[in-house]
Formats: C-alpha cells, structure tokens, sequence
C-alpha cells in the first residue's frame, strides 16, 4: 500500500525533488500526555451534563436547561468518539512523505504538502507508556488550555478560553517510532532550503 502510494507521489515531484523519508502511523491507541489531563475532563464534564440532563428531565420536563445540557453532554461525546476513536481508524490510511522540499501528508488519499520554507517551528512529543513512539508536530502546536490571542467563537466552547482545548494538531507526523530522527532530518532540510535562499 505505502509503495504504490510513494509510486503516485514519484509522478508528482517538482524538477530535482528527491524523497528522503516515508512512513505512517504505527496500529495501536494514539495516547500523549496531554490527554491524561483531557481524557478525565471530558469524561467528568460529559458525566455532570448527563447528570444535569436527567435532573432537568425529572423535575420540569422539557426546558432550557434540558437543550442546554443535552447539548452539552452530546458535545463531549462527539469529541470523544472523533479524537479518540474515529481519529484511530482515520490513521491506518496515513502515510507521510519527506522531500528536500517539502512535507506531504496523504490522509485518506488526499494530499497535502507544506514546503520546507514555510516550516517556522518544529517539535515532538512522546507517548507515555511507551517512548518508543512519538509524534513530530511541524508549526505551532496546539495548548492544551487554548490561546489568549484566539478571538471568542461560540463553537470554541468546548476548546478555547474554556477550559480544555481539544483541537488536534493540524500539520504533524504522528505515532512513529523513529520521530526524533524524523525531527532532525527536518531540521536540517528547512536549514539547507535557507541557505540556499
């Protein structure tokens, strides 16, 4: 599957382009640190909602404080289930390219790119239980508690100026065993891209 994916992206290179590394997520339960902290949040702000719920419910019937909490306690859920489950199988169809130029995503066959001028900011981040695994997170990560400098939305509810963020990182190369090579190799591209500039 990886080849014949590397294959279609050969096709697509600019003029002197050449790769220097593939990969894709490892199989198994994409953990950070982060989540030790966001995992028991929304499980106790899902559990107060429901809780909520089944008050309003029991007491007035059918009020406002019942569409709120129903809304709630469906918001917390729907983050669960999306970034903890859905995000699981969304990642067997990964696969990650690195060039002299730039970085590709290929996320359920559909590519994306960032040239390795752009890049401003790279790190990584381990996976507790088992360091063998991390991820290389290209750009500003996302905080956990969100950015002061984010204008208020009604849809950051739940992420931003809140509480919890829990926006996942859009541009990173997750789950891999050999993510501080991956870090350095970067590193040093973007380095030569400069100075070639």
């Amino acid at each position: 599957m990886i080849l014949m994916q590397v294959e279609n992206i050969e096709n697509q290179l600019n003029p002197n382009e050449i790769i220097l590394w593939t990969g894709k997520p490892e199989k198994g339960f994409r953990i950070t640190f982060e989540d030790l902290i966001k995992i028991p949040f929304l499980f106790i702000f899902t559990g107060i909602s429901i809780l909520l719920f089944k008050i309003s419910l029991s007491n007035n019937g059918y009020s406002g404080m019942t569409i709120i909490s129903f809304l709630l306690t469906s918001g917390g859920i729907t983050i669960f289930i999306n970034n903890y489950i859905i995000e699981q199988f969304r990642r067997k169809n990964y696969i990650y390219v690195i060039t002299n130029q730039r970085v590709i995503f290929i996320k359920n066959n559909v590519f994306k790119s960032l040239n390795l001028d752009s890049i401003k900011q790279i790190s990584f981040v381990e996976h507790p239980f088992n360091h063998i695994y991390g991820s290389v997170i290209i750009g500003e990560p996302e905080n956990i508690f969100g950015s002061n400098y984010e204008p208020f939305h009604w849809k950051y509810l739940l992420n931003y100026q809140s509480g919890i963020n829990f926006k996942l990182n859009k541009n990173s190369i997750e789950f891999i065993k050999d993510y501080k090579k991956v870090k350095f190799l970067l590193e040093n591209e973007i380095l030569k891209n400069k100075k070639e500039f």
